[in-house]
């Protein structure tokens, strides 16, 4: 007969380990079945601190592929570290392996979220081997999301801790480094790394999916075809063990790139339907609403656990002010018998004693009017706190509401053919976009009444780049100096950048190689300026710019006039949108927020 174990802590964290220990083999089924046994037993023996094996679970379930009950039990995690203000290296390694997941499913911003917030844990409890680590990582997707002078201060600082003796992350900080040098045209740079690259991974045999794909691209860069081929040939064997569909896709997409070069154009043409038939595959594997949905829930359970906790403190705040005038009460009380014994033991001293009575009835007037005061400004604060938070909530729901309508009409596109209505609802979902920005910013900071036009005009630029899938094809220069936009302004200036961008991509360029787009916003004496231009083939001489009935053209002249700006349109080796308008006043923006 078989002897069952006891039911105790210490099988419960040996389980953990022993779970712990089959996911760093990748025997992910055997790991996930160890860690519920787990999680059961310390479930049963009532522990509650349970972010740790939230986390172990979670990290096997989304390595397996089964992203969503993986990201579910993630979520899990940092929420109970949240709850117990857990600041240990622990919640370093929750928010990493956060971030790893939102990586996969290509949710870039929140990977660059979590991972800084790993970062900033592991610097803080002096780890530097995971902050090494950690900053390789947060340096890919600086590039990924073309973040480059972020991805190069990161990794330098990175590099400069970094031992000797740890090539790995040598290799993962100097590919980043190679990365970004070669993408900002910086050849010198990316020739000195290319060379550091090499030595380090020919001496100490590194093998590495991200170090390939560096070296080949600034080979390519470098119209150093054959090196560029061979290069190919080992990330096609590095490919083969990993079977990631990224991979395989820029190998597609580089062996498309060398066989142009080199004039095989009917291998090139087959090598690019296979890398578009890779890139639809990955985004077809798409969890974006269930995805959607827990971090909403998430977030939603977080803002009431925010709210109860301030519910608590005004509890507490109201008790402490009733136990105060309970004693002041008390004070009174023992105040007058005072003064009546002195009344019938000192009649003498009458006149004094009236004297000292009108004295201390002005002290008590005074008194109650000063509670009164406090009184009203307590109800006021609370007045203004409240009208903060609703304005926050309106602006979070008109944020969501237009998600919403973004969302049914991206449904609406599977069920139309024709290609100019496909167009027109493109352009409508961009527009919202824009729109649904602006409210964005608003509820996530404490000023409602003005947006940052730096992160504003950023965001709208990479949205608009990702939506027409513009990267490598485009430059996107973006030169903001330190404007903040009122709202009645940042709306239709994010609607007239939309129409201007949009317009340069789907029109601007025809076979040209040197593509790009420049955006500069200036402000000097009060006064705003903003300059949209191309390199394009610009407008053709028989267009009447005054006379164009286009919609974009319509709205542009139209948001401008709502505004009270100058628009000036100019096409003279490109096509130049320029727009200046007097920025709102400090004074009128603060009575947006009833300061």
């Amino acid at each position: 007969m078989r002897k069952v174990a006891p039911r105790t802590k210490k099988l419960a964290d040996g389980l953990k380990f022993l779970g712990d220990l089959k996911n760093s083999r990748y025997d992910l089924k055997e790991a996930v079945s160890l860690l519920n046994e787990s999680l059961a037993l310390y479930q049963l023996l009532g522990v509650k601190q349970l972010q740790d094996i939230y986390d172990l679970l979670g990290d096997a379930l989304t390595s397996s592929g089964n992203t969503v009950e993986g990201l579910s039990y993630q979520l899990k995690a940092l929420k109970t570290a949240e709850m117990f203000k857990d600041t240990s290296q622990m919640i370093s390694t929750i928010y990493y392996r956060l971030a790893f997941t939102y990586n996969s499913i290509n949710q870039d911003n929140r990977t660059a979220e979590y991972m800084e917030k790993a970062s900033y844990y592991a610097l803080k409890n002096r780890n530097n081997n995971d902050w090494i680590m950690i900053s390789g990582s947060l340096g890919t997707i600086y590039n990924k999301l073309g973040r480059y002078r972020e991805a190069v201060k990161t990794c330098e600082e990175a590099l400069i801790k970094c031992p000797t003796t740890d090539y790995q992350n040598q290799t993962n900080l100097i590919t980043n480094l190679l990365f970004a040098a070669t993408a900002t045209k910086k050849l010198d740079k990316a020739s000195g790394y290319y060379n550091r690259l090499k030595q380090l991974t020919d001496a100490h045999n590194i093998e590495l999916s991200p170090t390939d794909a560096a070296m080949i691209e600034y080979l390519i860069a470098m119209k150093q075809f054959p090196e560029a081929e061979l290069q190919v040939e080992k990330f096609i064997k590095y490919a083969a063990v990993t079977q990631s569909l990224i991979s395989k896709q820029k190998i597609e997409h580089y062996q498309f790139q060398v066989d142009s070069a080199r004039g095989n154009f009917l291998s090139a043409i087959s090598h690019q339907e296979n890398a578009h038939l890779l890139r639809d595959s990955m985004l077809s594997r798409n969890y974006n609403k269930q995805i959607g949905r827990m971090q909403m829930t998430f977030d939603l359970q977080k803002k009431d656990q925010e709210i109860a906790f301030k519910a608590k403190h005004i509890d507490l705040l109201t008790h402490q002010n009733q136990l105060q005038n309970s004693a002041l009460h008390s004070q009174k009380m023992i105040r007058n018998l005072f003064i009546a014994s002195v009344l019938l033991l000192m009649a003498l001293l009458a006149v004094l004693y009236n004297r000292y009575k009108l004295k201390h009835q002005a002290n008590n007037d005074l008194q109650e009017q000063q509670e009164e005061i406090n009184t009203q400004n307590e109800y006021l604060r609370q007045l203004v706190d409240e009208r903060e938070w609703l304005l926050k909530e309106v602006h979070h729901r008109v944020k969501n509401n237009l998600q919403i309508v973004i969302s049914l009409l991206n449904s609406q596109l599977s069920n139309i053919k024709d290609v100019v209505a496909i167009d027109v609802i493109r352009d409508s979902q961009n527009r919202m976009r824009s729109i649904s920005l602006i409210h964005q910013k608003l509820y996530q900071f404490d000023n409602l009444a003005t947006i940052d036009a730096g992160d504003y005009i950023r965001e709208i630029a990479l949205y608009l780049q990702d939506s027409f899938d513009t990267f490598g094809h485009i430059k996107l220069r973006v030169d903001v100096a330190p404007v903040r936009l009122d709202v009645s302004q940042a709306v239709p200036i994010g609607l007239i950048l939309n129409e201007a961008i949009t317009n340069s991509i789907k029109y601007a360029f025809a076979d040209q190689t040197d593509k790009q787009v420049s955006i500069n916003l200036t402000s000097t004496d009060n006064h705003v300026r903003l300059m949209i231009s191309d390199n394009g083939k610009g407008l053709s001489p028989e267009i009447d710019i005054k006379q164009s009935k286009s919609l974009g053209m319509q709205l542009m002249t139209g948001l401008s006039r709502q505004i009270r700006a100058q628009l000036k349109i100019t096409s003279n080796n490109g096509l130049t949108i320029e727009l200046e308008w007097q920025q709102a006043d400090p004074f009128h923006t603060s009575t947006h927020r009833g300061v």
